[in-house]
């Protein structure tokens, strides 16, 4: 789901991550060159998530005591393969990576999901960049 928001504001960005939306892009920014919608829709396509630099720039500027509690903390390793499923990478890209084995990828997967209380990739994926557990510059 791609979400198109006419304010720009944090709490905005950040109800529209609650609503684990697929990618958030601002409607000033249509048509600027600033949050491509063609580029928001290949990322999305390709199992990605689509945030936009002025976007990411109110998630980053986002305090700690504005984000949600954890459910429980993340692993380094949990951690790392987060960040790499919010790029788009698939378990066989992520195995590739990380030397490891894809049941050790759907493991830590499904770990992370848990632990964040989310039901899919893309939640997984929005939520690491809400709870600021990922640079929102690399996504």
């Amino acid at each position: 789901m791609l979400i198109f928001l006419s304010r720009e504001s944090q709490d905005v960005v950040q109800e529209a991550m609650q609503a684990h939306a697929d990618g958030v892009m601002f409607r000033s920014s249509m048509g600027t060159g600033h949050g491509d919608f063609i580029q928001a829709l290949q990322t999305l396509s390709s199992g990605g998530v689509y945030y936009p630099e002025d976007v990411r720039r109110l998630v980053n500027s986002l305090h700690s005591e504005d984000r949600p509690k954890f459910v429980e903390e993340l692993s380094e390793r949990e951690k790392e393969v987060v960040r790499a499923v919010a790029g788009g990478l698939t378990n066989a890209e992520i195995a590739s990576a990380f030397q490891i084995s894809t049941e050790t990828v759907k493991s830590h997967v499904s770990n992370a999901m848990n632990k964040l209380a989310v039901r899919d990739r893309t939640q997984l994926a929005v939520s690491a960049l809400l709870y600021g557990l990922i640079d929102p510059q690399m996504v």
